[in-house]
């Protein structure tokens, strides 16, 4: 029958002085062993007890943290055992564990790399936003700089809903967008094998969302906008520009305003790729739009 047990690694001692904490898993006295991802400082730590002693930092936190593997390693070991008797400490810490915890921050990183190597850039800038508000989020309810995706509960979610209500005066649909960065985040952990499916918490978590009433400008009103004298050659003429524009091409996103090309147009029509959707699309330029491709021709 295999064991397994939580140790200090006190011959890993980082240079900020904190040692990892690592489930030791013996099998047929051959020992194995895989990290939690914790690190704490070695005087906050009782050997003779394997816990966390009071007063250390986060001490709650990662007593539950680490309650709460030590009881799911154990159940997979009885289930692993039961199904090869043969198995070894090796074998056993790859199946019952995998990979190390994974920190929900460095991955997301990877999502964000991913927006920016594919110039979207507006939503790299929200979801970076999303990153950041987050952060300060668990620095202020746990007083830490990381965050376990197995951390990332149905609870924790509704408590992250109401930091964002009370801290941030959010709404329903500002929220809904945070919690659907947190679900894509998930989604391609459990797609890249970092994290089990059972631990993505959106499969119980349901997102909210309420119904706006979108506002729109009147005939008279564009023509106010597009009337109004700004000085030439300053960046609000062009953002004037590319307003009117956009509105009279239909409403185009500024992001498929900002990649159209000369060869985009045959005279009478501009004919592109989406880029949020990949659709290819004909559009044919009224004279007011046509007005303003002229003036920077």
């Amino acid at each position: 029958m295999a064991t397994i047990s939580v140790i200090l690694r006190k011959d890993k001692i980082k240079k900020d002085g904190t040692a990892p904490l690592h489930f030791l898993i013996i099998k047929d006295r051959r020992k194995s062993k895989v990290t939690s991802g914790i690190f704490i400082d070695p005087k906050y730590w009782n050997a003779d007890k394997a816990v966390v002693k009071p007063g250390a930092p986060n001490s709650s936190r990662i007593k539950s943290f680490l309650k709460n593997k030590l009881a799911e390693l154990q159940d997979h070991v009885i289930e692993q055992e039961t199904l090869n008797k043969s198995i070894t400490a090796k074998k056993l810490k790859k199946e019952i564990y995998g990979e190390a915890p994974t920190n929900f921050f460095d991955f997301a990183k990877e999502t964000l790399a991913g927006y920016e190597k594919q110039k979207m850039f507006g939503t790299y800038d929200k979801s970076a936003a999303i990153i950041n508000k987050m952060k300060a989020f668990v620095k202020k309810e746990f007083s830490s700089e990381s965050l376990f995706m197995q951390e990332i509960t149905p609870e924790f979610l509704d408590k992250y809903d109401s930091y964002c209500r009370k801290e941030w005066q959010n709404k329903t649909n500002t929220v809904h967008m945070n919690m659907k960065f947190i679900r894509k985040v998930f989604n391609d952990a459990v797609s890249m094998e970092k994290v089990e499916m059972k631990d993505n918490p959106f499969l119980k978590y349901k997102l909210k969302t309420e119904k706006t009433q979108r506002t729109f400008l009147n005939e008279e009103e564009l023509t106010a906008f597009a009337n109004y004298t700004c000085t030439p050659g300053t960046r609000m003429e062009l953002h004037q520009d590319m307003f009117v524009f956009a509105s009279y091409t239909g409403g185009l996103r500024v992001s498929d305003v900002l990649q159209l090309k000369w060869k985009n147009l045959d005279k009478t029509n501009i004919n592109f790729t989406i880029r949020k959707t990949g659709s290819q699309i004909s559009i044919r330029v009224p004279d007011k739009a046509m007005e303003i491709i002229k003036k920077y021709k």
